[in-house]
Protein backbone atom coordinates (compact mmCIF):
# COMPACT_ATOMS: atom_id res chain seq x y z
CA UNK A 1 0.00 0.00 0.00
CA UNK A 2 1.34 3.42 -0.87
CA UNK A 3 0.13 6.57 0.79
CA UNK A 4 0.80 9.90 2.28
CA UNK A 5 2.72 9.77 5.53
CA UNK A 6 1.92 12.87 7.51
CA UNK A 7 1.45 15.50 4.84
CA UNK A 8 -0.82 14.64 1.91
CA UNK A 9 -2.52 11.60 0.58
CA UNK A 10 -2.08 11.14 -3.13
CA UNK A 11 -4.57 8.26 -3.31
CA UNK A 12 -8.05 9.67 -2.81
CA UNK A 13 -9.84 6.32 -2.65
CA UNK A 14 -8.40 5.32 0.74
CA UNK A 15 -10.79 5.12 3.70
CA UNK A 16 -9.73 6.71 7.02
CA UNK A 17 -11.28 6.00 10.41
CA UNK A 18 -10.23 8.38 13.15
CA UNK A 19 -9.23 6.36 16.19
CA UNK A 20 -8.39 9.15 18.61
CA UNK A 21 -7.04 12.65 19.06
CA UNK A 22 -3.32 13.07 19.73
CA UNK A 23 -2.31 15.94 22.00
CA UNK A 24 0.99 17.71 21.38
CA UNK A 25 3.07 19.38 24.09
CA UNK A 26 5.90 21.88 24.24
CA UNK A 27 8.51 20.19 26.45
CA UNK A 28 12.08 20.61 27.68
CA UNK A 29 14.47 18.95 30.10
CA UNK A 30 14.68 20.41 33.61
CA UNK A 31 18.41 21.03 32.99
CA UNK A 32 17.63 23.19 29.96
CA UNK A 33 14.97 25.16 31.84
CA UNK A 34 17.30 25.70 34.80
CA UNK A 35 20.00 27.06 32.49
CA UNK A 36 17.82 29.13 30.12
CA UNK A 37 14.70 29.82 32.19
CA UNK A 38 11.05 29.01 31.53
CA UNK A 39 9.31 31.16 28.93
CA UNK A 40 6.15 32.84 30.20
CA UNK A 41 4.59 33.46 26.78
CA UNK A 42 4.97 31.79 23.36
CA UNK A 43 6.51 34.97 21.93
CA UNK A 44 9.44 34.48 24.37
CA UNK A 45 10.38 31.30 22.48
CA UNK A 46 12.43 33.45 20.09
CA UNK A 47 15.01 33.64 22.91
CA UNK A 48 15.23 29.84 23.19
CA UNK A 49 16.76 26.94 21.30
CA UNK A 50 13.74 25.31 19.67
CA UNK A 51 14.16 21.92 18.04
CA UNK A 52 12.19 21.71 14.80
CA UNK A 53 10.12 18.77 13.63
CA UNK A 54 10.35 18.58 9.85
CA UNK A 55 7.17 16.59 9.07
CA UNK A 56 4.52 18.96 10.35
CA UNK A 57 2.27 20.61 7.78
CA UNK A 58 3.83 23.90 8.88
CA UNK A 59 7.24 22.79 10.24
CA UNK A 60 8.48 26.25 11.20
CA UNK A 61 5.24 27.53 12.72
CA UNK A 62 3.76 26.72 16.11
CA UNK A 63 0.20 27.86 16.85
CA UNK A 64 -0.71 28.26 20.53
CA UNK A 65 -4.06 28.99 22.17
CA UNK A 66 -4.17 30.11 25.81
CA UNK A 67 -6.94 28.78 28.04
CA UNK A 68 -8.30 32.37 28.07
CA UNK A 69 -8.64 32.29 24.26
CA UNK A 70 -5.58 34.38 23.38
CA UNK A 71 -3.75 33.10 20.30
CA UNK A 72 -0.05 33.27 19.48
CA UNK A 73 1.88 32.08 16.43
CA UNK A 74 5.61 31.49 16.71
CA UNK A 75 8.22 30.76 14.04
CA UNK A 76 10.97 28.91 15.95
CA UNK A 77 13.85 28.79 13.48
CA UNK A 78 16.92 29.39 15.63
CA UNK A 79 17.30 25.94 17.18
CA UNK A 80 20.28 23.64 16.89
CA UNK A 81 18.40 20.75 15.23
CA UNK A 82 15.61 20.02 12.80
CA UNK A 83 14.50 16.41 13.13
CA UNK A 84 12.16 14.28 11.02
CA UNK A 85 11.37 11.65 13.66
CA UNK A 86 9.78 12.17 17.06
CA UNK A 87 11.59 9.19 18.56
CA UNK A 88 14.88 10.78 17.48
CA UNK A 89 13.91 14.16 18.96
CA UNK A 90 13.13 12.72 22.39
CA UNK A 91 16.76 11.98 23.42
CA UNK A 92 17.85 15.42 22.18
CA UNK A 93 15.22 17.03 24.38
CA UNK A 94 16.10 14.86 27.38
CA UNK A 95 19.78 15.82 26.87
CA UNK A 96 18.78 19.47 27.30
CA UNK A 97 19.49 20.68 23.76
CA UNK A 98 16.36 22.84 23.66
CA UNK A 99 12.57 23.01 23.63
CA UNK A 100 10.44 20.93 21.29
CA UNK A 101 6.89 19.96 20.39
CA UNK A 102 6.06 16.25 20.41
CA UNK A 103 2.90 14.14 20.68
CA UNK A 104 1.83 12.85 24.06
CA UNK A 105 2.46 9.20 23.20
CA UNK A 106 6.17 9.95 22.67
CA UNK A 107 6.74 12.16 25.73
CA UNK A 108 4.34 10.52 28.21
CA UNK A 109 6.96 8.38 30.01
CA UNK A 110 9.58 11.16 30.06
CA UNK A 111 7.04 13.56 31.59
CA UNK A 112 5.97 10.98 34.16
CA UNK A 113 9.51 10.23 35.34
CA UNK A 114 10.66 13.86 35.31
CA UNK A 115 13.14 13.69 32.41
CA UNK A 116 10.99 16.32 30.63
CA UNK A 117 8.65 19.08 31.79
CA UNK A 118 5.76 20.70 29.98
CA UNK A 119 6.49 24.29 29.06
CA UNK A 120 3.67 26.85 28.85
CA UNK A 121 1.09 24.36 30.24
CA UNK A 122 -1.70 26.98 30.06
CA UNK A 123 -1.19 27.13 26.29
CA UNK A 124 -2.31 24.35 23.97
CA UNK A 125 -1.21 23.33 20.52
CA UNK A 126 -3.61 21.96 17.90
CA UNK A 127 -4.32 18.26 18.27
CA UNK A 128 -3.64 15.80 15.52
CA UNK A 129 -5.31 12.47 14.97
CA UNK A 130 -4.53 8.79 14.76
CA UNK A 131 -6.29 7.17 11.81
CA UNK A 132 -6.82 3.63 10.59
CA UNK A 133 -6.35 3.84 6.81
CA UNK A 134 -7.43 1.09 4.42
CA UNK A 135 -8.10 0.67 0.73
CA UNK A 136 -11.77 0.78 -0.28
CA UNK A 137 -14.06 -2.22 -0.64
CA UNK A 138 -13.23 -5.86 -1.05
CA UNK A 139 -12.34 -8.42 1.56
CA UNK A 140 -9.60 -7.52 4.03
CA UNK A 141 -7.01 -9.96 5.40
CA UNK A 142 -8.17 -11.58 8.63
CA UNK A 143 -5.16 -10.24 10.54
CA UNK A 144 -5.87 -6.64 9.60
CA UNK A 145 -9.53 -7.03 10.54
CA UNK A 146 -8.52 -8.38 13.97
CA UNK A 147 -6.15 -5.48 14.51
CA UNK A 148 -8.81 -2.96 13.42
CA UNK A 149 -11.29 -4.42 15.92
CA UNK A 150 -8.66 -4.37 18.68
CA UNK A 151 -7.73 -0.74 17.94
CA UNK A 152 -11.38 0.27 17.70
CA UNK A 153 -12.03 -1.16 21.17
CA UNK A 154 -8.95 0.65 22.51
CA UNK A 155 -10.25 4.04 21.32
CA UNK A 156 -14.05 3.77 21.68
CA UNK A 157 -14.83 7.39 22.54
CA UNK A 158 -13.06 8.90 19.54
CA UNK A 159 -13.86 6.33 16.87
CA UNK A 160 -15.58 7.88 13.89
CA UNK A 161 -17.41 6.46 10.92
CA UNK A 162 -15.28 5.93 7.81
CA UNK A 163 -14.58 8.80 5.46
CA UNK A 164 -12.64 9.03 2.27
CA UNK A 165 -9.34 10.83 2.41
CA UNK A 166 -9.25 13.92 0.24
CA UNK A 167 -6.48 14.10 -2.31
CA UNK A 168 -5.02 17.11 -0.48
CA UNK A 169 -5.64 17.96 3.16
CA UNK A 170 -6.23 21.54 4.20
CA UNK A 171 -3.35 23.22 5.96
CA UNK A 172 -4.64 22.64 9.48
CA UNK A 173 -2.27 20.73 11.70
CA UNK A 174 -3.98 17.35 11.57
CA UNK A 175 -1.51 14.54 11.30
CA UNK A 176 -2.55 11.35 9.60
CA UNK A 177 -0.64 8.48 11.11
CA UNK A 178 -0.98 5.43 8.96
CA UNK A 179 -1.15 1.93 10.24
CA UNK A 180 -0.04 -0.15 7.31
CA UNK A 181 -0.86 -3.80 7.45
CA UNK A 182 0.98 -6.15 5.16
CA UNK A 183 -0.73 -9.45 4.54
CA UNK A 184 1.81 -12.25 4.33
CA UNK A 185 0.62 -15.36 2.60
CA UNK A 186 1.02 -18.40 4.81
Amino acid sequence: MQCCGSRRCRISSLIARRLCNVERYLVAAPSYLKQRGKPKHPMALAEHACLGYAYLLTPDTWHFVHKSGERATVHPTGGPLRINNGDAMLPALVAGLGLGVLPDFIVRAALADGRLERVLPDWSLPTSGLHWVTPPGGPKPRGSQSLRIRLRSSFPLNYRTPRRIRAHHSSDSRLVLLLQIFHLAS
